[in-house]
């Protein structure tokens, strides 16, 4: 049986510039799920491939909502980058998210670490009822901001905007920039299935199965938006690829690799590249490994603590900037091991 999704309202926003470099989609204000029959022996072979596409995005939705209710991840790893303006950078990245909807609890942050030591980004946190955030030199040395009662929830997270976090399943669907640019939808129900245009599908190489979408904006750009599940992975997705029609220099590609731990199958090393021509030909390649506590792994120390970030990182033995006495000691801090092996052309 296939799902058929309806959403009431359906809103993409992208930049004025149709850059794919800000492709953001804000999903719709409801979503309702219908059962739909199988098709008919008389089905074409498209017909046929189309049905196992969103059954396939059935299944990951659902392994997404069994994982959903207690989690915490660490994404760690490389950027590195091309402009005409500004030359080559380089710089550590790091991804965070810890929820446990039993207590409420969800925490969020995005990290660059610059020479290897110093860390910017923004971490924000929601316990129930109450929001907390640090920014910038802040993060892991100060104690954390508590929202006042006459700022709204929506500017508090505008504050802290660089806190990325990580949504399951659904970034990794979504590609490049959800990784860095969180938005406030509901996932993959309603952007690949309620606003996107399925166009096609086709079987490659080991049985993978690619399927073409796109995504058509009031002033006549068009995404094309490619997703190819793997059958030697679960159907997981494998590659992402985004490019706007008519400038492939444009465009976002996403690789990922899973591996087991316990009984869930998860991303463990993802590759993200993209290009923005309207940004002066800038190109960026950044590579994550993922580390991950599912369940009782999570440690309620992290609840309990006062810096909630730096009991997950103490628990998962990841370096970060600790307050001695009034200085800050920041460790010099290593890419990733293993973070390029098997990977052809890496360090």
């Amino acid at each position: 049986m296939k799902i058929q999704f309806r959403t009431g309202v359906s809103i993409l926003c992208i930049d004025s510039k149709r850059s794919v470099g800000l492709f953001c989609v804000l999903l719709g204000l409801f979503t309702t799920v219908q059962a739909v029959e199988p098709r008919s022996a008389t089905a074409t072979p498209e017909q046929e491939r189309e049905a196992k596409i969103y059954q396939t995005i059935e299944k990951i939705i659902s392994r997404r909502d069994r994982l959903l209710p207690k989690f915490a991840v660490v994404l760690r790893g490389e950027s590195v980058g091309t402009s005409p303006d500004r030359g080559f950078s380089e710089y550590l990245v790091t991804h965070i998210r810890v929820t446990d909807r039993k207590k409420n609890f969800d925490l969020r942050s995005g990290i660059y670490i610059l020479d290897h030591r110093q860390e910017i980004g923004d971490e924000l946190v929601q316990i129930g009822g109450t929001w907390k955030g640090r920014k910038e030199g802040g993060l892991l040395v100060n104690a954390y901001e508590t929202k006042p009662k006459d700022t709204s929830v929506g500017a508090w997270k505008n504050k802290f905007a660089n806190a990325w976090g990580y949504d399951p399943f659904d970034d990794e669907l979504h590609g490049v920039t959800v990784f860095r640019r969180p938005c406030d939808g509901k996932g993959i129900e309603q952007s690949l299935v309620g606003s996107a245009k399925y166009i096609r599908s086709e079987i490659g190489l080991g049985d993978r199965l690619t399927g073409h979408w796109e995504l058509v904006f009031d002033d006549g750009a068009i995404l094309d938006w490619t997703i190819e599940f793997d059958p030697a992975v679960e159907m997981m997705p494998i590659h992402v690829n985004f490019v706007t029609r008519g400038t492939p220099q444009d465009y976002q590609d996403t690789r990922i690799e899973w591996k087991r731990h316990g009984k869930w199958l998860l991303p463990w090393r993802v590759e993200l590249s993209e290009g923005d021509i309207m940004l002066k030909n800038v190109s960026t390649e950044t590579t994550l490994v993922y580390h991950w506590l599912i369940g009782d792994e999570v440690p309620d120390e992290i609840f309990k603590s006062e810096d909630h970030l730096a009991a997950l990182m103490d628990h998962l033995k990841l370096p970060h900037s600790v307050k001695v006495g009034h200085e800050v000691v920041s460790p010099y801090q290593e890419t990733p091991e293993g973070l390029y092996d098997g990977l052809k052309g890496k360090k």
